[in-house]
């Protein structure tokens, strides 16, 4: 229903937002439909619904890229592969029927090592495991008995006949660990696979060594009191000491400083992006603390700081907020959710009744989209206690 609403109001929704706003809008709500019809479907647990949705987003995704656009899509092997197999049509072999031999396929094998998982207990935590050889009998075994540490295998130049192309074309077992491992069922992890069917080529790592996170987990700060108000402290060009800002914002072109050219008073914080180029999904960055929410328990509590948006951008957004952690939705004044575009300098409110159980509250200011937010002048008060508790 959304997305039919969506169609026919497409000339209005373009009007006030724009055709690419429209467009990513109208992909989300068709991922939400797949999403509801793979859970609906008893046929394989809804893996064929889920492959053909994977395949139409991957073209949706190519489309929008233009003519010169590419894709290079990371994905479990048995998803990758140009075949059909246990009743589902793979999503490799969707994209196959779409897009013929411009697609290529390569499936991945390893003989030992270490590796990322799930736990297949109730808990299912994310473990590091590690595994000895391959199986002899196994395509990974049989990898492995070249002696390469590396292998790149091109499937595509295997003859057509004889004892080459008869191995390839048989079915035999190969290595199938995904997102969830269980040490105590390993052979429940090889699957029986046709190498020159489901794949144009083979990587080979005779040993791998786990994921390592990019930006490894940081231990949370215990939630202090509010800290540089004022925007004053730490050095010019740095992000504004006492904030925190997330580790991948300069992945998504946006930089969080603070400058003294064209602030209200002495200094005042600056979020700025001006990489334009697409990312399929909601992209914002900002700056924000996190307190102690004890002072404020069953409290009102209000936010106000001086701000202003500069931008061309028609899908740009810039947000003062606070919000008592725990909820999922954060909670602004109406005025401080789309923050004016042009004007030099304007004050916003924020208020927020504090739960008696909040642990901290978070505050701070975000940027959506192109352009550059400030901030400056920043002040947090208690208004009285809360109507409701």
């Amino acid at each position: 229903r959304i997305g039919s609403w969506l169609d026919a109001h497409r000339g209005h929704c373009v009007g006030k937002t724009s055709a690419d706003a429209f467009a990513l809008a109208r992909q989300h709500a068709r991922v939400l439909a797949q999403y509801l019809e793979m859970t609906s479907s008893h046929v394989n647990g809804g893996s064929a619904v889920r492959d053909r949705a994977m395949a139409d987003n991957v073209r949706w995704i190519l489309e929008r890229e233009g003519p010169a656009g590419k894709v290079v899509l990371w994905a479990h092997n048995a998803h990758v592969a140009t075949h059909a197999d246990f009743g589902v049509d793979w999503m490799g072999l969707h994209l196959r029927r779409a897009l013929g031999r411009a697609l290529v396929v390569l499936g991945f094998a390893f003989d030992r090592g270490r590796f990322q998982a799930v736990g297949a207990t109730a808990e299912r935590a994310r473990t590091e495991w590690s595994v000895g050889a391959a199986p002899a009998h196994s395509l990974d075994g049989a990898l492995a008995r070249t002696g390469l540490p590396l292998l790149a295998l091109d499937l595509r130049t295997v003859p057509e006949a004889g004892v080459v192309a008869d191995w390839f074309a048989a079915r035999r077992p190969a290595r199938s660990i995904g997102a969830v491992f269980d040490p105590a069922h390993a052979s429940a992890h090889l699957t029986s696979e046709v190498p020159a069917r489901a794949y144009d080529g083979l990587l080979f790592v005779a040993e791998t060594t786990a994921a390592r996170p990019r930006f490894p987990p940081k231990a949370p700060k215990p939630p202090g009191e509010p800290t540089n108000l004022s925007l004053d402290a730490g050095p010019s060009g740095q992000p504004p000491a006492g904030w925190d800002v997330r580790d991948d914002a300069r992945d998504h072109g946006y930089h969080v400083v603070t400058r003294s050219a064209g602030c209200r008073r002495r200094r005042c914080a600056m979020i700025e992006r001006w990489d334009d180029q697409p990312h399929y999904g909601e992209v914002a960055a900002g700056m924000r603390q996190r307190i102690d929410a004890a002072p404020y328990r069953g409290r009102r509590v209000r936010l106000h700081a001086w701000a202003s948006l500069e931008t061309t951008d028609a899908d740009a957004s810039a947000r003062v907020f606070i919000a008592p952690a725990g909820l999922a939705l954060v909670l602004q004044a109406p005025e401080a959710f789309e923050m004016v575009r042009g004007e030099p300098w304007r004050e916003y409110t924020a208020e927020v009744e504090v739960p008696a159980d909040a642990a901290w509250l978070s505050f701070g200011l975000e940027l959506g989209g192109i352009g550059r937010a400030f901030l400056d002048e920043v002040g947090l008060e208690v208004l009285a206690s809360a109507s409701r508790q």
